[in-house]
């Protein structure tokens, strides 16, 4: 959901066969180390007479959303480890990093589409995601694709795009929502400030809540942009508590985030609710231990013990990123592909978008998610339940409530 700044070199692309080797690779030098490993397996599998299945799934393996990606990614593992045939197929993973760089973007998914998946899944920055639009566009493989405008979903999507996620305007409704919840119920009146970065998903983000929570009767009293290799939001932090807000919209991820949570709290924004776009991690939280910040997701931070996310991710070693949304996000991405693919008796290109397309309340599995996932004609993203997410001090831990909106 970042935009990288650096320049960077393409990466030779690593393969890692789900469900016939070891856990994921963290990082790509590791994943190429095992191409050879699964160039062996698809030997076998060629022999045994059962052709695999290709997934590609671009993500940035390196640069400084990686961090981030890395539960994602293991999310996406995870399911396909544990549920490793579809419709008598095999899955392969073949994993391609962005490098958080929007000037590689192009030839990263050319590589993935070369790879001939019957389906990509895909998180790398958005600037990345839209450079690579063109590619995506002519392949005539179905992607599930984070990142992407509103308007690539719906209401005349792209007939090879999805997403088992909110658009950046349903996303941005919750965050009112939230808004509206944490100051008791009404934004008329409310002086709100803007904290974030100028991504391209992050900044329509960020247009679009000012725009609602002006027509709720509220009064935006700063916006303060930077990007997200801050390392010091000062400055900014009390610019905006000059200004008095009763809540501010944080609205960065990542190191960012942290930056400027921190800043905000230092600049004496202790009590005035900060609603934050979900790039804090359970970790973030619970080292911040700060009541008054809270985050909106539609995945949960964690499953129960006897959920099969938490049963897949202590088997492959996964549990200290499995308490992450992006886990639970990953892992959906997966299910919700492989249940098109089930459908349609592992079907590919146009006959898959049609299974994607007609996905119906489709219940993921494992606990993975707040609601069920259905597309339409008219929509390829799904506008789940979401969650308000924040620090307890009484408990001693995160509490989670459910939002409507």
């Amino acid at each position: 959901r970042r935009a990288g700044s650096r320049a960077g070199v393409l990466a030779t692309a690593g393969v890692l066969v789900v469900g016939l080797t070891g856990a994921a690779a963290a990082s790509a030098s590791t994943v190429h180390a095992r191409s050879a490993g699964a160039a062996a397996a698809r030997a076998t599998a060629a022999k045994a007479g059962a052709k695999p299945l290709n997934v590609a799934l671009t993500t940035d393996l390196t640069g400084e959303d990686a961090p981030a990606r890395k539960p994602f990614n293991e999310g996406v593992v995870a399911y396909f480890k544990t549920h490793s045939k579809i419709a008598g197929h095999s899955v392969q993973v073949h994993i391609f990093d962005g490098q958080d760089n929007p000037a590689i973007a192009p030839a990263v998914f050319r590589q993935a589409v070369s790879s001939h998946p019957v389906g990509i899944i895909d998180f790398v920055v958005s600037t990345s995601l839209q450079a690579a639009e063109p590619v995506l566009a002519s392949a005539g493989i179905p992607c599930l694709c984070e990142g992407g405008t509103d308007n690539w979903y719906g209401p005349k999507p792209y007939s090879w795009v999805f997403i088992a996620n909110p658009t950046i305007g349903d996303q941005v409704r919750a965050y009112a929502a939230a808004m509206k919840k944490v100051l008791g119920g009404t934004l008329r009146g409310k002086r709100i400030a803007i904290s974030g970065d100028k991504t391209a998903l992050l900044a329509l983000e960020a247009s679009e809540f000012k725009a609602l929570v002006l027509k709720e009767g509220a009064k935006v009293v700063n916006t303060q942009f930077g990007n997200t290799s801050e390392t010091s939001w000062s400055g900014q932090a009390a610019d905006i508590a000059q200004s008095k807000p009763d809540g501010v919209f944080e609205d960065t991820i990542g190191s960012a985030e942290i930056v400027q949570v921190k800043a905000l709290e230092t600049a004496g924004l202790t009590k005035a609710p900060i609603i934050a776009f979900p790039g804090l991690q359970y970790s973030d939280i619970t080292s911040l231990k700060l009541s008054n910040v809270f985050t909106v997701t539609s995945w949960p931070y964690g499953a129960a013990k006897s959920s099969g996310v938490y049963k897949a991710a202590k088997k492959l070693g996964y549990l200290a990123d499995e308490v992450s949304y992006e886990f639970q996000f990953g892992w959906s991405q997966a299910a919700v592909l492989a249940h098109a693919l089930a459908s349609c008796n592992a079907c590919s290109g146009a006959k898959l978008e049609a299974a994607l397309q007609h996905t119906k309340n489709f219940k993921v599995p494992g606990g993975a998610s707040f609601g069920r996932i259905s597309f339409s004609k008219t929509n390829h993203a799904v506008n789940l339940e979401e969650a308000l997410v924040a620090w307890n001090p009484k408990k001693n831990g995160l509490q989670t409530t459910l939002l409507t909106h």
